[in-house]
C-alpha cells in the first residue's frame, strides 16, 4: 500500500482519554460517525484511514461499539456517496430509515452514506474482536458503473467470488509498502470501484480483461502460489480450479509478469530452502529433507535448479551461509 495511511491506535492514546480521543480525531473527523462503546471489557482499537482517489478506505479492529450516522455528520463532511462496510470478522448490524440489516463474518452490503443510519459491531465470541473494512464510493462515479445501485441498499450480497476478491485485493494492498503517489492511488480507487461494481453484479465473470477484476484476479493468483508452493506436484490445473478461473484465463494473467508457473514454483521452492539452509535451525536436517519441504518431490531436480540459480550446491551454500550468516534470509514462509 502507498504509505499516506492514517493510523491510530488506543495503545498508544492516554488510557483515561484513549475512547474520546479516538472517537473526535478517527470516528467524527475521518469515518464521519459518533461512536459509543458498549464493551465489559477495556476499549481497544487499531485502526486506519487512507484515501484510494476519490475512494477512501477505513478499517477497524476492535472491541464491541455502537455507532451512528446523523444529519449533523453528514452536514460536517458533505459526504453523499456509497458506503461499502465488509465484514471480516466479527458481527456488524445497520439500520437505515425502515430497514434493519444483521452480517456476520465474509459479509459485504452497499449503505447509502448520505442518509442518516446507526448500528452496532460486536466480535463473535467473547475474548475476540471485530474487525471490518469500509469503503467509501462517490455516487457519481459509482452510479456509472452501476446505474441501478441505489436499489441495491441495505442488502447483504450472496456473490462469495467477487467479495473475496475485493477482500484479498484490500488486503494485499495493505501487506505491500509502496512509495506514495497519487497516480497509483487513483488507479487503486479504479480497481476497488471496479471491484465493487463486480460485486454489484454489473459485470458478468468474463468481464474482466482489463481493469479492477483482473488486478484482483492477479493478486489472487500471486497469494494462491505463495501460500502453497510447497504442495508437491502442484499444477496450473489445480491452481485454476481453486480460483475457479480456466486454465486459458490463468495463462494470460501470467504472461502479463512473462512468467510460467513453474518459474514461480521454482523461484519460491529455491527462495525457501536457502532460506532453510542458511538458518542454524534447520542444521539436523538433510538436503534431501528441505527439498521435501520446499515443494521438490525430485531431489536431482531439484539439485540442478539449485546450482543454476545460487551458482553452487547446496551443500556448498549451506557450509558458506552457516559459517557467513546472511542478514538478508529469513526463516521459510
Amino acid at each position: 500500500m502507498t504509505n499516506n495511511a492514517i493510523l491510530y491506535s488506543s495503545a498508544e492514546l492516554p488510557e483515561n482519554t484513549r475512547f474520546d480521543v479516538w472517537r473526535e480525531t478517527f470516528a467524527k473527523e475521518m469515518a464521519g460517525f459518533d461512536m459509543r462503546h458498549c464493551d465489559v471489557r477495556p476499549f481497544y482499537t487499531k485502526a486506519s484511514f487512507r484515501a484510494l482517489g476519490a475512494v477512501s478506505l477505513a478499517t477497524n479492529l476492535s472491541t464491541a461499539m455502537l455507532f451512528d450516522r446523523n444529519q449533523q455528520n453528514i452536514a460536517h463532511d458533505g459526504l453523499d456517496g456509497f458506503a461499502l462496510p465488509l465484514c471480516v470478522n466479527g458481527k456488524l448490524e445497520i439500520s437505515q430509515g425502515k430497514t434493519r440489516m444483521s452480517m456476520h463474518k465474509d459479509r459485504a452490503a452497499l449503505v447509502d452514506f448520505g442518509r442518516a443510519l446507526n448500528g452496532g459491531l460486536a466480535p463473535t465470541a467473547p475474548g475476540e474482536h471485530q474487525f471490518q473494512m469500509s469503503l467509501c464510493l462517490p455516487r457519481g462515479e459509482f452510479l456509472h458503473r452501476v446505474p441501478k445501485a441505489e436499489c441495491l441498499t441495505m442488502q447483504p450480497f450472496e456473490n462469495k467470488e467477487a467479495l473475496s476478491l475485493l477482500i484479498n485485493y484490500l488486503r494485499m494492498l495493505d501487506r505491500q509498502e509502496l512509495e506514495p503517489s497519487a497516480d497509483l492511488d487513483r488507479l487503486v480507487g479504479e480497481h476497488v470501484l471496479d471491484l465493487a461494481a463486480f460485486l454489484c453484479g454489473s459485470c458478468s465473470n468474463d468481464d474482466g480483461a482489463s481493469g479492477g477484476v483482473r488486478a484482483a484476479r492477479k493478486a489472487a493468483l500471486t497469494d494462491y502460489i505463495e501460500k502453497h508452493f510447497r504442495q508437491p506436484g502442484l499444477s496450473v490445473a489445480d491452481i485454476a480450479t481453486a480460483l475457479k478461473i480456466s486454465k486459458r484465463y490463468l495463462y494470460a494473467l501470467l504472461n502479463e509478469n512473462n512468467e510460467s508457473v513453474t518459474q514461480i514454483l521454482n523461484r519460491l521452492r529455491l527462495e525457501c530452502a536457502a532460506r532453510m539452509l542458511t538458518s542454524p535451525i534447520y542444521r539436523q536436517l538433510s538436503i534431501t529433507d528441505i527439498a521435501l519441504h520446499s515443494g521438490f518431490n525430485d531431489v536431482s531436480y531439484f539439485y540442478r535448479q539449485f546450482r543454476r540459480r545460487f551458482g553452487e550446491t547446496p551443500n556448498d551454500f549451506r557450509s558458506r551461509t552457516q559459517a557467513t550468516p546472511s542478514k538478508s534470509i529469513d526463516k521459510p514462509r
